[in-house]
């Protein structure tokens, strides 16, 4: 299909024939490269990942869409935490930004464009998981942080997401805290269970604080219940739990991963909706 994609140049603009011939560039040179990069910025043991930075394949699913600007959020809160960050390649997302145009414009299904060796991060079977190149990479991160501050001390991993505006979605930011009520749950365990509302109730008395002092929304002004909101619901047997950090059945999202097998004491889902991404990165004082 990208074969033949190449080959559709007439009746192009010059701009298409450019886009077209970057988009080969893109594709040869990363066969060469890594196709995800991990960076630290400082020493703390924080995390923080963009997996949904490109549009990726979905196994009996439509392609998952981009995400818009969560990989430069990823870096800017890893950056402001003196921790580290984990996203696609700036070649793996031109690649994927070209490959979206390029699908457009020639009227094709971008899903068949798509490179099925990127593995969504956020949707992986569990018997892929250890052999994932992604996964690698957060088991890695995560063996740095124990062997710094030790097996038993508190480490972060927050997953960043795009949402939409309420009232699509319930609110501006929305927090799921699915993964770890699941391990609670799954070990019955009544004092981690305490630690998740412990950390659901600072997490949202803080972020509530900064959003009114930063956040410029008319709609929020009005009502406030639409700032920030928590999810730490876990699904039923075969249902599925929007904004969780829950994957269905089956399958597992990036802060399941993260308390399931890379040993991470606590993981949230950051769901922002596109206005409030836009004002972060407007306002460096606001991440």
């Amino acid at each position: 299909r990208m074969v033949r994609l190449f080959q559709q140049t007439a009746g192009l603009t010059r701009e298409e024939r450019a886009d077209l011939e970057d988009l080969k560039s893109y594709c040869s040179q990363i066969e060469e490269g890594p196709s995800f990069e991990l960076r630290a910025c400082g020493r703390m043991p924080v995390l923080v990942t963009a997996p949904h930075s490109i549009a990726l394949l979905r196994d009996g699913d439509e392609p998952h869409k981009v995400e818009p600007r969560t990989a430069e959020l990823a870096e800017a809160f890893a950056e402001e935490l003196d921790g580290s960050w984990l996203t696609w390649s700036a070649l793996q997302q031109k690649r994927s930004e070209l490959v979206i145009a390029c699908a457009k414009r020639s009227d094709t299904d971008v899903g068949l464009l798509l490179d099925p060796r990127n593995r969504d991060p956020n949707y992986l079977k569990e018997e892929e998981v250890r052999g994932n190149g992604w996964h690698a990479q957060m088991r890695g991160a995560a063996a740095r942080f124990h062997s710094d501050v030790g097996i038993h001390a508190c480490t972060l991993h927050l997953d960043v997401h795009g949402s939409r505006n309420p009232p699509e979605h319930p609110s501006y930011l929305i927090i799921g805290l699915g993964a770890m009520q699941a391990r609670a749950q799954s070990e019955r365990d009544p004092a981690l269970g305490a630690v998740i509302k412990t950390f659901a109730g600072e997490l949202r008395g803080r972020l509530v604080e900064v959003m009114r002092s930063y956040f410029i929304s008319p709609q929020a002004l009005k009502d406030q219940s639409m700032l920030v909101s928590i999810n730490t619901e876990k699904a039923k047997a075969g249902e599925h739990v929007r904004f969780a950090g829950l994957a269905p059945s089956g399958f597992l999202t990036q802060t399941q991963q993260a308390v399931k097998f890379a040993g991470f004491s606590h993981a949230a889902q950051l769901e922002l909706s596109k206005e409030l991404r836009q004002q972060l990165l407007q306002n460096r004082k606001f991440v």
